[in-house]
């Protein structure tokens, strides 16, 4: 669109953001190393837009100064309440950092649609992730609940999900739609948990929508 700036961040330990030494994974950490980005980019009041664990991320941001951010867009993300993962998982989630077959499948699953060409690009940036990551990110989210909060933030929020998605299932994106006092639920149709892989034209339009309706175009 026109006058319309699209940014992608690695999270730090993710993809290309190293991190040298320990990390203690936390949402609060990542939504400030997004902060520091933004900052650094010297971007005014962008609007955010998070998926799955990057979802909570955003919400968590957004919340710190609900005035600078003036819209989300929340794909299949994690609601304000976090979500639990069983502790049987997490020796699984830790053996993804040596096990990249066992990688590739979980990936593929949570795609559901369709195998898309690149999948395993997408498997070898998911494996430069900081070893903390691969359990950690899991023990925060299933740690973090900013529920009694999202009232404040009174501006657009779009919370999404499809049939096929197991993690963010249409119930729990509607959910956090009402979490928000302009929390809107958007039904993506039979699609998994990556609607942005599985139907990137459906999510490009949902984006430059609420870049109208935000007033960000």
């Amino acid at each position: 669109m026109p006058g319309a700036r699209l940014v992608a961040p690695d999270l730090p330990g993710f993809g290309a953001s190293t991190i040298y030494g320990s990390l203690e994974p936390s949402v609060a950490f990542y939504a400030g190393g997004l902060l520091n980005f933004i900052d650094g980019l010297g971007l005014e009041r962008p609007l955010l837009v998070g998926h799955s664990f990057g979802g909570a991320v955003v919400t968590e941001l957004a919340l710190t100064d609900p005035e600078r951010f003036p819209g989300m867009l929340l794909l299949n993300s994690a609601s304000p309440t976090g979500l639990h993962t069983p502790g049987y998982l997490y020796p699984v989630l830790e053996s993804y950092l040596q096990d990249r077959r066992g990688l590739r499948r979980s990936l593929r699953r949570l795609i559901h649609t369709q195998n898309p060409a690149y999948l395993d690009e997408l498997v070898d940036e998911a494996r430069m992730m900081h070893p903390a990551g691969f359990s950690g990110n899991a023990r925060a989210l299933s740690g973090w609940d900013v529920s009694d909060l999202t009232r404040r933030y009174t501006n657009p929020v779009l919370a999404t999900s499809g049939d096929r998605d197991t993690l963010a299932p249409p119930s729990a994106a509607r959910r956090t739609a009402g979490a928000f006092p302009q929390g809107r639920y958007v039904h993506l149709g039979d699609v998994g948990h990556s609607p942005q892989i599985e139907s990137p034209v459906l999510v490009w339009s949902l984006l430059l929508r609420f870049l109208r309706e935000t007033g960000q175009e």
